[in-house]
């Protein structure tokens, strides 16, 4: 009886479970890197070398999210709101001389301000954590697409807290 009870366990489908006025708090460090491959060639004598050539840009940058149950609705989906809160200015990584790219590093510094500054959204989650955003979301990146921008909400939703596992973790 007992394992009957465990097998039916491994085949039910994982879902959430929401307590209205709960709150969770983390904080997120991420890292964007940017690399651009090409080749240089060199004449020896009669001959011509050619070598691969990768550039390569770093940044990070850190934000804290505080995430607000507001209530529960009938269907056990949760109506959330999500504060973010940048922590410090991004941060360059220093690369090798050889293998710097002012023009990547520019890129993603100004990638990076862009998204440096305070939020808020609010959202609808289900059990099975799918999102519904409810109207204009405060989160707004410019990553040079035309509508519909889904690199951009592919984005905001990856760097989430609850977007990946391992990618985040809650403060105590």
């Amino acid at each position: 009886m007992f394992l009957q009870g465990i097998a039916f366990a491994q085949q039910k489908p994982f879902g959430r479970s929401f307590s209205a006025a709960s709150e969770e708090r983390y904080e997120v460090a991420i890292s964007l890197r940017a690399q651009a491959q090409s080749i240089s060639t060199e004449t020896v004598a009669s001959k011509t070398y050619v070598m691969p050539v990768v550039h390569e840009a770093e940044v990070r940058l850190k934000w804290r999210a505080t995430r607000r149950i507001v209530s529960v609705l009938p269907d056990r989906s949760a109506e959330i709101e999500e504060n973010i809160a940048w922590v410090g200015p991004c941060e360059g990584t220093p690369q090798t001389r050889e293998h710097t790219d002012p023009n990547l590093q520019s890129s993603l510094a100004r990638l990076c301000a862009s998204l440096a500054h305070p939020a808020s959204i609010r959202y609808t989650e289900n059990a099975k954590g799918l999102l519904h955003e409810a109207g204009a979301s405060g989160l707004t990146l410019n990553l040079g697409e035309e509508d519909p921008q889904l690199l951009a909400l592919w984005l905001r939703r990856a760097v989430r807290p609850n977007g990946a596992i391992g990618m985040s973790s809650p403060i105590e």
